[in-house]
């Protein structure tokens, strides 16, 4: 439905998601001018579920907030909406701020060519755009994932032609088409995945957070990625 309408509306498929989101492509923030040649690339695939409850969103927000908290001036946040139609990069952009320059340094006014007041509203910025495109998604503009199995292929595939080892990869997910953690769902779910071989040929190398931290979800996704001779790694 949404490939329809982008082409209804003669814009690719990216710009159509990001107009849904409120950020038209030109807007979105990307200034560079902070990135720091030490700082770290995180990469943050958010794919919530469709019809998610509310404690789902209360998990997505916890995760969505400590990513955020992980950040140092100058590390790039790339942040991204997955499902299984694909992937579409909302913004990729570098935690603005200047380096420490000492107590004197910030009494004196020494900055160097880095101008704190701008830096300051650019930070402001920066974050808006994160919390507000992580909003509006989760409000429906951009469609949750309704096939985990096929959305982690789509970010698989991803992540392996981006191919930057230095990169941090998240997925923030519930690791479920619904959500019910009872032994008796998640083992009809390991047989049907297995009958009907839905296990995606590669699962992303990713740290995941957002799901339910419950014994019996996480034991099915360490025996999904076994399978796969992978190791499932969340927090």
């Amino acid at each position: 439905m949404i490939n329809g309408l982008a082409r209804s509306t003669g814009v690719s498929f990216a710009g159509f998601v990001l107009m849904l989101a409120g950020l038209s492509p030109l807007q979105v923030f990307a200034n560079d001018q902070y990135c720091s040649v030490s700082g770290k690339h995180q990469a943050v695939y958010f794919s919530p579920r469709v019809g998610a409850n509310n404690e789902e969103l209360r998990l997505y927000k916890q995760s969505l907030s400590s990513q955020l908290k992980a950040l140092a001036v100058g590390d790039r946040l790339t942040f991204l909406a997955a499902n299984e139609r694909g992937i579409v990069q909302i913004f990729s952009s570098c935690m603005p701020g200047c380096p420490d320059q000492g107590i004197i340094g910030q009494f004196l006014g020494l900055g160097g060519s880095c101008a704190v007041t701008k830096a300051k509203a650019d930070k402001n910025v920066f974050l808006s755009q994160y919390v507000s495109s992580a909003k509006r998604i989760m409000d429906g503009a951009f469609e949750g994932s309704g096939d985990i199995m096929l959305t982690l292929s789509a970010v698989a595939t991803h992540i392996d032609n981006d191919g930057d080892k230095q990169t941090e990869y998240v997925v923030i997910s519930s690791m479920q088409d619904s959500f019910d953690n009872s032994e008796e769902t998640l083992d009809a779910w390991f047989v049907n995945v297995i009958q009907q071989d839905r296990i995606p040929e590669r699962l992303p190398d990713a740290k995941v957070s957002g799901l339910s931290i419950n014994a019996q979800l996480i034991s099915f996704w360490e025996d999904i990625y076994a399978i796969k001779d992978q190791e499932f790694s969340y927090f």
